[in-house]
Formats: C-alpha cells, sequence, structure tokens
C-alpha cells in the first residue's frame, strides 16, 4: 500500500529534532580540534531551519505554515531546546520561527580581505551532564503522538536524532 499524504497549509507536517547535549559534546571535532561537537551540532540544526525556511518562503516573502518544528535537547535536561522567543516553547510553526531568528554575526578572513557574515540563529550550543537520549525519545514520541491527534491525515512525523 502506498502513503500519499501531501504536506500543505491545511496538512502540515511534524519534524521533531533530537540534539545531544551531554558532556561529551565539548569535545572538538576530529580534524579540528578549535571547534567544539556541539558548536558543530548547532551549525547544521539552525542551518536546516533556515533552509526550511526558505523552503516554505513563496512569492514575496511570505512563509507558509508548511511544517511544525520541535527541537528537544538532551544532556543536563531533557526538554525545548530553542532560544529567544520560544524558550520552552515544544512545537512551533515554521511560519512563527521564521519571524523569530537571532541574527549572529562574524568576522572571517578571506584572500580578499575580512568578510562578514550573518546567520540565523534559532538553537544554541551546549554541553553537560549524561546522555538520557531514551528521555528525549519518549519525548519526541509524545510531540508526534500530540501533532498527529490534531492532524490525523498528515504526512508522517519525522525524527531526526542530531550527535
Amino acid at each position: 500500500m502506498a502513503y500519499d499524504a501531501q504536506i500543505s497549509r491545511s496538512n502540515p507536517a511534524c519534524i521533531v529534532i533530537l540534539v545531544d547535549q551531554s558532556e561529551s559534546m565539548e569535545d572538538g571535532i576530529k580534524g579540528d580540534a578549535s571547534k567544539r561537537k556541539c558548536d558543530g551540532v548547532a551549525e547544521v540544526v539552525n542551518r536546516f531551519l533556515h533552509s526550511l525556511v526558505i523552503r516554505c518562503t513563496i512569492g514575496k516573502g511570505e512563509v507558509y505554515p508548511y511544517y511544525y518544528i520541535s527541537v528537544i535537547g538532551y544532556g543536563a535536561q531533557v526538554g525545548p531546546a530553542f532560544v529567544g522567543k520560544f524558550h520552552g516553547v515544544e512545537s512551533v510553526c515554521i511560519s512563527d520561527l521564521a519571524l523569530a531568528a537571532r541574527i549572529d554575526t562574524k568576522s572571517v578572513q578571506r584572500a580578499e580581505g575580512v568578510e562578514t557574515i550573518r546567520t540565523k540563529v534559532w538553537f544554541d550550543p551546549i554541553a553537560g551532564g549524561r546522555t538520557p537520549m531514551c528521555q528525549a525519545f519518549q519525548l519526541a514520541q509524545r510531540v508526534a503522538e500530540k501533532f498527529v491527534k490534531q492532524y490525523p491525515d498528515c504526512f508522517p512525523p519525522m525524527v531526526m536524532n542530531v550527535t
């Protein structure tokens, strides 16, 4: 039997991103010890969220509500991991999330000189505590179940674990 649910404004999809924030994420990345694992993970999550915002942007900048996003951190604590306006919020519509990004800037040395790069941030790097992955997956299950109750014909919820 084929699955044919479409993602639309009236039938959005749920994406749950689990993020390892345990003490081991303080370690350097293999090949570049100057960059911590938690920095790399935060960069991946923020870029992914930014790409979703772009994919949902139609016409003159309107962001359509195609996705509900949850970012769940697990380490010293297990729970919602957005920063800023949605700190502590379990699930956020992508159109609302698009308007809530913090803009960070950093200078990067290039061959032709220094370039200032602006990045959108919804999630910050954190490292500490143990690795309560099972608790994180249990919370992800609860988030997905809540979403499916609200949108019973939705595209199956997607869960990603970034570590």
